[in-house]
C-alpha cells in the first residue's frame, strides 16, 4: 500500500520539468543487533531507486537481504493522529540523504509505545550508500546498519 502511494505520487508530479530518475545497482552489506544482543551480519545485492523533484524526493530499495527489501523514505508522510512525523532532507548536489522518525504513543491497550527511525545517504560523487534503522519497541531496541558500492543502471538501454 505504502509503495502504490508513492507510485500514485510520482506519477502525479512525473510532468515536472526537472525530475531526476535514477537506478542503482549495487553491492551491499549489512548487520543487525537484535534485542537478544546478538550481531548478525548479510551481504548480497540491492537495487536503489531515487527520484528527486527538488524538495519532494524518494528512495526506495530492493534486495535480496531481508532487512533492506522495500525500504522506502520518502520527505512526505501521510498524516495521522497516532503517530508523529518528523523528517530531514540533508541532500544537496553531492548526496541524497533523507532522515525520517516516527513516534507511535500508546493510546490504548492494543498499542505499543514504538520509535522507528530510518536515514539513507546516497553519495553521488562516490557511488556509496548508507543506511542506518533504529526500531524502538517499549525497552526493547533493534538496529541495522547497511552500506554498499553502486553503479547507475542505464535504463534507456534494453537488453531484452
Amino acid at each position: 500500500m505504502k509503495k502504490l502511494l508513492i507510485l500514485t505520487i510520482l506519477l502525479m508530479l512525473s510532468s515536472y520539468g526537472n525530475a531526476i530518475e535514477i537506478k542503482l545497482n549495487c553491492s551491499s552489506e549489512s548487520s543487525r543487533l537484535n534485542v537478544s544482543g546478538k550481531v548478525q551480519n548479510f551481504s548480497g545485492d540491492s537495487i536503489i531507486e531515487i527520484t528527486d523533484l527538488g524538495k519532494i524526493k524518494f528512495i526506495f530499495i530492493k534486495s535480496d537481504i531481508d532487512d533492506l527489501n522495500n525500504i522506502s523514505i520518502s520527505t512526505v508522510f501521510k498524516s495521522d493522529n497516532k503517530k508523529f512525523h518528523e523528517v530531514i532532507d540533508e541532500s544537496d548536489k553531492n548526496k541524497w540523504e533523507i532522515f525520517n522518525k516516527t513516534i507511535t504513543n500508546k493510546t490504548s491497550n492494543e498499542d505499543v509505545n514504538s520509535i522507528s527511525e530510518l536515514s539513507i545517504r546516497v553519495d553521488r560523487n562516490t557511488g556509496q550508500f548508507f543506511l542506518k534503522r533504529n526500531y524502538m519497541i517499549n525497552n526493547f531496541i533493534e538496529t541495522t546498519n547497511a552500506k554498499g558500492n553502486c553503479e547507475k543502471i542505464d535504463t534507456t538501454k534494453k537488453k531484452f
